[in-house]
């Protein structure tokens, strides 16, 4: 799916084409959350590295269109023996890490 500048008004989206049309080539961002969501309230799992590879598989395999993914899953006033604001782990897939076409 090529990347281009998105349409400022609904005008510019609809000159492009129906909205159905421009819709189903899209990613819906609150069932990409969900997806998030759902991995984080299943299985447990030691690194946040792993948290963000099993969401980037999740949505994958939710989103048939989804070429890449760039995760990142941070964990907030986290004490390793210092005090931070947070770590994070960010992950950059392709569904080609994942997914055989």
């Amino acid at each position: 799916i090529p990347i281009m500048q998105a349409p400022q008004t609904l005008n510019e989206i609809c000159e492009d084409g129906p909205v159905e049309y421009i819709m189903e080539h899209t990613v819906d961002y609150p069932s990409a959350m969900a997806v998030a969501e759902g991995v984080l309230a299943g299985e447990s799992v030691r690194l946040i590295e792993k948290l963000a590879d099993m969401i980037a598989e999740r949505l994958f395999i939710r989103f048939p269109i989804l070429r890449e993914a760039d995760v990142e899953v941070a964990k907030l006033g986290v004490d390793v023996g210092f005090k931070f604001e947070k770590i994070s782990a960010r992950v950059f897939r392709r569904r080609s890490d994942y997914i055989k076409e």
